[in-house]
């Protein structure tokens, strides 16, 4: 539970403070108490959720495990055009896509979309039915932070995520494990992925 702040208010001097916010109460001196009438005033301090950022997937890296041509390079699922798509293939491994924020540019993500690409040949299909959100600080080591599996997604407004995320990672990764073509496709497709801090006060 968040403790809450209070702070010493002097009314006889135009509401100067004469004491400074501190856990607790912040005890005045005797004279103080006799002669400055003082007063404390509570001030909540909450951690509750306010919104979130815009988009934070700007000025960074994206890779991906395998790109078919650069028509579908990973930068293209950041790339804020609804008529591009990153793809990649299920080959050796599982698809995954990456985003790198950069040194010292860590972030604490707690929401990201996915939306199907508007681009002819894009296929809401090929969209991750199954995969998880990955976070790291050196793109070796990495922490899951989300699982999902059964999602759909049609063309349209982007679906959003939420997860819980306590730290802030410079690398994100998505791994996907299956899409909805029932084993006939062996590509995934994401058209845009977004993400975003939490703001809290």
């Amino acid at each position: 539970m968040a403790k809450n702040l209070y702070v010493l208010y002097n009314l006889g001097t135009r509401g100067n403070i004469r004491g400074k916010a501190a856990e607790g109460f912040i005890r005045p001196t005797i004279m103080q108490f006799f002669t400055q009438r003082p007063v404390f005033e509570e001030i909540p301090k909450t951690n509750e959720l306010l919104g979130y950022t815009d988009d934070l997937c700007e000025g960074g890296a994206a890779a991906q495990s395998t790109t078919p041509s650069s028509e579908y390079a990973a930068s293209k699922a950041f790339d804020n055009d609804p008529l591009t798509f990153q793809s990649t293939i299920f080959y050796m491994e599982n698809p995954w896509i990456r985003y790198d924020f950069g040194e010292g540019n860590e972030k604490r993500i707690e929401k990201y979309t996915l939306a199907v690409s508007d681009a002819p040949g894009a296929d809401n299909l090929n969209m991750p039915k199954d995969f998880k959100i990955f976070g790291s600080v050196d793109g070796s080591s990495w922490v899951e932070l989300d699982s999902r599996t059964g999602e759909t997604f049609v063309q349209g407004p982007p679906r959003e995520f939420f997860m819980e995320n306590k730290n802030h990672y410079r690398f994100y990764r998505l791994n996907s494990y299956a899409n909805n073509h029932s084993g006939l496709s062996k590509c995934i497709q994401i058209g845009e992925m977004e993400m975003m801090e939490a703001i809290y006060g």
